[in-house]
Parts: structure tokens; C-alpha cells; sequence
């Protein structure tokens, strides 16, 4: 037997007991899959059967979201990309990386896509291929399914991030350029798009070596624009 196959003998198991009569948690999924092992360590050779994984991947699937779960859980991370059930990307310290993370097939990765939309009141189906919604914790998720999507379903989850309480945690994390940061800071009371653009520009003169200290703060030789508007015309 596969783990996959294994893995439908304790969903089997687990239909038997919660409809109806058994709420899902952690300990009731493990304990009716320690049954199962038990069972079918009699009659077939595990060897090089993952159990752990699969009680693992069982909890996921039942309770969270399957193989994004660990990624949901890991703070550092900040987007989850999925292009078709054999490719899962992450976002972490600013850089995408290709994980080994897989689902088991398209059927696996709808499943998921499912129990995301559910709480949410969307729907998703193919004359409606497309859409966008936030999971509880904030996490804002776009999804498009075929035949929009070539390949299999398409998601990216850009994760709410707790930790950040200021802008030094989006720059740390990669997520932000010095230059946001900065825009964002101007904003506030009596401040606005006019203090942004002070301070973009500001920055800008800087970056192309306006000279030492202070120079920006110096007129133009001859005066100030004004100065020479207000010359020109009293003859000054």
C-alpha cells in the first residue's frame, strides 16, 4: 500500500465515528489513525511507510490547509504561491523559492481551494473562474481555476503579518524599499502627499549628489526664482 491509499483507509475510518457523533480534533484523527496502522500492519508490509508524515498530512487536511498549513505557521514567510498541485512557491526574507511541497493531485488541491472560500461566502466554479477574499486571520487570497488557468488552479496567499509594528520589520523582512518606508512615515497628522514629495525629492537630490550638507537649502545663484520675478518687474 501507498500513502495515499493509506491515507483514505483512516478518512474511511474517520467518517465511521464523526458524523454525527464525534467532533474533529487533533487527538480523535490521531487516535483512529493509530487504529488503522495497527489494522493494516497485519496484513501488509509498511516498510518505509512514513506514519508520522501521514497523520501529519491527515491533520493538515482535516483541520488547516493541507501542505500550506506549515507555511501558514511560519511567520518569516510572507506569500504562499501555487501554480498546479506539483508546484508550491514561498516568499521568505523577500526571495520566492520552489518548495518539494506537492498535493497529491488537482482533486487534492480543490479540496483545499474549497475549505479557503467556504468561510468566506465566495464561490468558485468555471463560469466563474476567478476570485479574491481574505482568510480569518487577514491573509488576502487570489484564486483562479481552468479553464482560466492552464496547468491546474492558481493561488497566492499574501499572508497578514502580525509581527509588523513598524517599518523596520517590513524592510527586514523584504517586503518593503527603503523608499515606501520613508513615504509612508511622512503620512500623518498634518503631514500628506505634500510632506512625501518634500522628502521624495529631498532623497532624490541626495542620491544624485546634490554636493556636501545642506546645499539644497542654498539659492540659486542670482536668487530665488521668486526673487527674480519680483526684480523683473520693479527693475530691482
Amino acid at each position: 500500500m501507498n500513502a495515499k491509499d493509506i491515507k483514505k483507509e483512516i478518512l474511511a475510518e474517520i467518517n465511521k465515528w464523526s458524523v454525527g457523533h464525534q467532533s474533529l480534533t487533533e487527538t480523535f484523527i490521531k487516535e483512529k489513525a493509530e487504529y488503522v496502522f495497527g489494522g493494516l500492519a497485519k496484513k501488509n508490509d509498511l516498510t518505509g511507510i512514513g506514519k508520522d508524515a501521514i497523520i501529519r498530512a491527515l491533520c493538515n487536511d482535516l483541520l488547516g490547509l493541507g501542505p500550506l498549513q506549515q507555511y501558514m505557521d511560519d511567520p518569516k514567510i510572507t506569500e504562499i504561491m501555487v501554480n498546479g498541485p506539483y508546484k508550491v512557491y514561498i516568499e521568505k526574507g523577500g526571495r520566492k523559492v520552489l518548495t518539494r511541497t506537492q498535493f497529491e493531485d488537482q482533486a487534492h488541491l480543490r479540496y483545499v481551494v474549497e475549505k479557503m472560500i467556504t468561510p468566506s461566502g465566495r464561490r468558485i466554479d468555471e463560469s466563474s473562474p476567478f476570485v479574491d477574499f481574505s482568510l480569518a486571520d487577514g491573509s488576502r487570497v487570489n484564486v483562479i481555476i481552468p479553464p482560466l488557468a492552464v496547468g491546474g488552479s492558481i493561488v497566492t496567499i499574501r499572508k497578514f503579518l502580525r509581527s509588523i509594528g513598524k517599518i523596520e520589520d517590513l524592510v527586514g523582512l523584504g517586503a518593503a524599499l527603503d523608499a515606501f518606508g520613508v513615504a509612508i512615515q511622512c503620512i500623518g497628522p498634518g503631514g500628506g502627499a505634500a510632506r512625501v514629495r518634500e522628502r521624495a525629492a529631498a532623497d532624490d537630490r541626495q542620491r544624485r549628489g546634490a554636493g556636501a550638507e545642506g546645499c539644497d537649502r542654498r539659492p540659486a545663484p542670482g536668487g530665488s526664482r521668486a526673487g527674480r520675478r519680483r526684480r523683473m518687474r520693479t527693475g530691482r
